[in-house]
């Protein structure tokens, strides 16, 4: 039987080594392809140069299935900072930003990322900037991006303060005195 040949591989090739990085199963998918061809007697420098890898990489790959079986050629779960709200801090978060925050006693009728901060420090003593704040009520839809709202206008006047039985009040307030 005649050996077919691929006239054009490099675009095949390009997609090979997108879908690879895009998934950590296609990733694993692609560690066994090249296993099997390291099996059928190609070198780990041919493969290297078809699938955009270094030849050390491919080695590694042999190395850990051998030592370790299929299970070697599967992504170690990465660690990462851990989350300063658990889930469920940030289920109850969802809850609490769905209302007013004045049903905390404050004088604002909307979220923004100062009083978001001062809601955490005061709940969960959670210490996130304003901006990380913004950032987190974004994720939770509730901020749109781009949005930027006038802060004159949302500033409470000396006589518009925070009650002091407001949680939250010596922070917002502190805040809001320091413009």
């Amino acid at each position: 039987m005649r050996q077919l040949n691929i006239s054009n591989p490099q675009p095949l090739l390009s997609t090979l080594r997108r879908a690879s990085s895009q998934s950590a199963d296609s990733a694993f998918q692609l560690r066994l392809c090249c296993l099997n061809l390291v099996a059928q007697g190609l070198s780990c420098y041919q493969l290297a140069g078809w699938f955009g890898r270094s030849p050390r990489t491919i080695e590694r790959w042999v190395h850990n299935y051998e030592n370790f079986g299929v299970e070697g050629l599967k992504d170690d779960k990465k660690p990462g900072r851990l989350p300063k709200l658990n889930f469920e801090q940030r289920s109850d978060l969802g809850m609490a930003l769905a209302g007013s925050p004045r049903r905390f006693g404050c004088v604002k009728s909307g979220w923004d990322g100062s009083l978001l901060s001062a809601y955490l420090d005061w709940r969960y003593g959670v210490a996130l900037s304003r901006r990380q704040c913004q950032r987190l009520l974004r994720q939770l839809g509730k901020s749109k991006v781009g949005e930027f709202p006038d802060r004159s206008a949302n500033r409470p006047t000396r006589h518009q303060q925070c009650p002091p039985e407001c949680p939250l009040s010596c922070r917002v307030r502190r805040f809001y005195l320091q413009g």
